[in-house]
This record gives C-alpha cells, sequence and structure tokens, in this order.
C-alpha cells in the first residue's frame, strides 16, 4: 500500500502522483459508483485505487477536490467577463479558498485597463499584473503558488495554458486562439488535469471552472456577506440586502455614495443577487 493524489483520471483509469513518481491504475468498482475525483488524495494496492482520503473540498464543475486556492485570470483581450470574475470570488469565499486575480497579457494592457481592474478589486483579494509571453511577473506567481493545489480558471483565450506552461518551466498545455468572427476564446482544455510546477506546487487546468454553483449552495441573502469590500457586520436594517436604493442609511449604499466600494462591483453584486433570487423562487415556487 502507498499513499498518493489522483492528478488525471478518464476512461476508467487514474494517474497517481506517488513517492515514486507518476504511475497510472485502476480503481476499485466502489470508487467508480461514489466517486474518483483529480485531486484526490488516495490508498493504492498492488494494481488499484482502495480508498479515498477525506476531502477538504469537492467541486462537480469541474471535477477537482481538495483546491486551495483558485487563479482567475483576466486579460484585455478577450474583453473581461467580470460578472463571472465576481461570481468566481463568491464561490471562493464560500468555500474558504483564497483567490488571487491575475492580469494577464500587460504587454497588450493600457494603464487605464490595469487601474480600472485594481480599483474594483483591490479591496476584495490579491491581484498581481503578468504577461506569460514576456515572462514577466511569473516567478511572483510562482511564489503564491509553492506548495499548494492551485486551479487557474477564466475565460477561454486569456492565457491560462500560457501561464501554466511558463510556471511549468516547459511546454505542458497547448495554447488557444481568438475566434475572430466572435472574438471569444477557443477551448483547448478537455480534461481536468493536475501539473507538477517547478515551485513545488500543484496547477490544475480544467475544461471549465466557470459557474458559481449557486443551485443548492449559496442563496441570494449569503451573497453581500461573500464579498469583502461590502460592509462588515450588520448593517441597521435587518436582513438588509443592500439593493433597495431608498434604504438611505444602508451600510452598502453610504460606502457606495462615499466613494469607498466600487459602483461596478456593486452593479453587478445586484445582477448576482436578483439572479440567484430568481432561481430560488422558481425552484421553491
Amino acid at each position: 500500500m502507498q499513499k498518493g493524489r489522483v492528478i488525471k483520471f478518464s476512461g476508467g483509469k487514474a494517474t497517481i502522483l506517488g513517492t515514486n513518481g507518476e504511475f497510472r491504475c485502476s480503481a476499485r468498482k466502489k470508487l467508480h459508483d461514489n466517486g474518483l475525483y483529480v485531486g484526490d488524495k488516495v490508498i493504492v494496492g498492488s494494481d488499484a485505487v482502495e480508498s479515498v482520503e477525506p476531502r477538504k473540498n469537492l467541486f462537480t464543475r469541474p471535477n477537482i477536490a481538495n483546491v486551495e486556492q483558485v487563479i482567475i485570470v483576466v486579460s484585455p483581450v478577450p474583453k473581461p467577463d467580470l460578472i463571472l470574475v465576481d461570481k468566481l470570488l463568491v464561490k471562493c469565499f464560500w468555500e474558504k479558498l483564497r483567490p488571487i486575480i491575475v492580469i494577464n497579457k500587460t504587454d497588450l494592457a493600457t494603464p487605464d485597463f490595469v487601474g480600472g481592474l485594481l480599483n474594483q478589486y483591490e479591496q476584495v483579494c490579491e491581484i498581481i499584473t503578468v504577461s506569460a509571453v514576456n515572462n514577466q511577473g511569473i516567478d511572483e506567481l510562482a511564489y503564491l503558488t509553492r506548495n499548494k493545489l492551485s486551479v487557474l480558471a477564466g475565460q477561454s483565450a486569456v492565457g491560462k495554458s500560457a501561464i501554466l506552461n511558463a510556471l511549468s518551466g516547459k511546454v505542458v498545455a497547448e495554447i488557444g486562439d481568438l475566434s475572430k468572427k466572435t472574438e471569444r476564446g477557443k477551448h483547448t482544455t478537455r480534461t481536468t488535469k493536475i501539473y507538477l510546477l517547478s515551485s513545488g506546487g500543484m496547477l490544475a487546468d480544467t475544461p471549465g471552472f466557470t459557474s458559481l454553483e449557486t443551485d443548492n449552495e449559496i442563496k441570494a441573502e449569503a451573497i453581500a456577506g461573500l464579498c469583502p469590500d461590502f460592509p462588515e457586520g450588520k448593517c441597521k436594517f435587518r436582513d438588509c440586502n443592500h439593493i433597495d436604493a431608498k434604504e438611505q442609511d444602508c451600510a452598502a449604499l453610504i460606502k457606495l455614495k462615499n466613494g469607498e466600494l466600487s459602483a461596478e462591483r456593486y452593479n453587478r453584486y445586484k445582477t448576482i443577487y436578483r439572479e440567484v433570487k430568481k432561481r430560488e423562487e422558481t425552484k421553491y415556487g
């Protein structure tokens, strides 16, 4: 018996990172029935995965377990989907994960673009700027990923694969491109896989870490509490959702009026809140 971690799982076969390197093996039928996920810490017998150790967390879109931090990548091209960024941040804080926003392609970014993102997110989480093609900022990102399992998140074609290659010190992932017709990214990642980094950390590339997963987990009323730039503690109004503009003494609205809360962030919060609230009302009638 030996301990290891699942770094890839497809076709009923698991690639395991063990004490002596990588190897492939099958999984017992009971694990097929109950689920085996990339990121799982496992006990491996002579020819198969025998059991899974308790998980710290588990995501099902995409399938990955035991994540410690999420690297959310944005770039000037394609145009950032900041609703997606805010949903990912909410999910991170719900799961008690450390989010890091990486502004990639700084060789193409204007000062206004970078400054605008810093203004909106500097109160929320750590932000670093990189250019994967020029290797700018990669050392800082490597430091932040050391000895942790991180996962890449963000739109297609923002440079996630290029960042992964830069951190790995070699080409391990296919780099996609933008569709000239739609100016959207072409998906290049098809399965979730964990890569070993020169920093000693591990980085997972996934085929779609893009959803909030709020269906049964995060309720609309909890979202404001998962936004660090919103007022801490209780608002003057009991069960305040920080949306009703008539409530002039609302702590969030006061912070917004004083320029202490990004108006863009606040407007996206309202969009996400209403989206989740509508889903709850549809589900529960």
